[in-house]
């Protein structure tokens, strides 16, 4: 990273080359025919095994998918599964797409579904899911369509958005007594780390790695989330016929402990989503 170069970011060069971790970027690509039930995807028909549970809301109607991931199509991530099929659910009735902001991983409006074995014979899936149409509140999903995934791995250094990035720099935290307090010059100083830091990819698709908010980092206000990693990140994508759009061009994020993630138990997973 050539900003890392710059004379106020070189201090930290060392501390921010150390947080680098794998991260799967995923790119979408508009297909709203043609995915099969257990391909990586967003939005479209899912795998579901004759026999399974289908996602529900306590109140009783289903939920959305709104992405799966087979990881025998992504490049191996520590603790990550090597195969199996991991999706995401929201509610497609509330205005929020299941968003809990008091209880963000207790799973009443999203769920967090994994098939640890894939079978790719459609005798055994389910191919009807006219049962599980819901009505879709006025504003709709954050998504219309389906798309095809595809994955691309790289090391990532903390992004500027992960509220960690203040400890690596040493700089107090927006909106915090000691930001008020300081001078002009160092508040410009922070502004052209900023500056020079952007060039950090944060935003985009991605599984592992860091996140990108377009508001606070929901972990930093509550103890009990701050050991969460990011499971998996779908940003706003409105560019070449996709409509991928999260509120007022918002980002949505799944984060999971790191013990949870190696015992594959998904049942703890906090989402979150937010916008401008």
């Amino acid at each position: 990273m050539e900003a890392l170069n710059h004379p106020l970011l070189a201090p930290h060069k060392d501390q921010i080359l150390a947080t680098a971790k794998p991260t799967a970027e995923i790119t979408l690509t508009r297909q709203d025919e043609g995915l099969t039930l257990w391909q990586s995807k967003v939005g479209g028909d899912l795998y579901l095994p004759k026999g399974a549970e289908y996602p529900r809301h306590p109140a009783g109607h289903a939920l959305t998918l709104l992405a799966q991931i087979n990881f025998a199509e992504v490049p191996k991530l520590p603790d990550f599964p090597e195969k199996g099929i991991l999706q995401f659910f929201i509610d497609g009735t509330d205005d929020v797409y299941g968003l809990d902001y008091d209880n963000p991983s207790v799973q009443k409006g999203f769920r967090i579904v994994y098939y640890a074995d894939v079978s790719e014979n459609i005798d055994d899936l389910v191919m009807d899911f006219s049962p599980y149409a819901v009505e879709n509140d006025e504003y709709g999903l954050p998504f219309t369509g389906q798309y095809a995934m595809a994955f691309k791995q790289y090391e990532q250094v903390i992004t500027y958005s992960d509220f960690h990035c203040y400890t690596v720099f040493g700089f107090p935290e927006y909106c915090s007594e000691e930001w008020d307090n300081l001078g002009d010059e160092e508040v410009a100083e922070i502004e052209e780390v900023e500056g020079y830091f952007a060039d950090v990819s944060e935003t985009g698709h991605r599984i592992a790695g860091y996140p990108f908010f377009t508001q606070d980092d929901p972990r930093k206000h509550d103890e009990a989330l701050q050991d969460y990693v990011l499971l998996f990140q779908l940003d706003t994508d409105c560019h070449d016929g996709k409509a991928i759009m999260w509120g007022d061009a918002g980002v949505g994020n799944f984060f999971i402990r790191p013990d949870d993630l190696k015992k594959l138990d998904f049942s703890k997973v906090m989402y979150t989503w937010d916008c401008c």
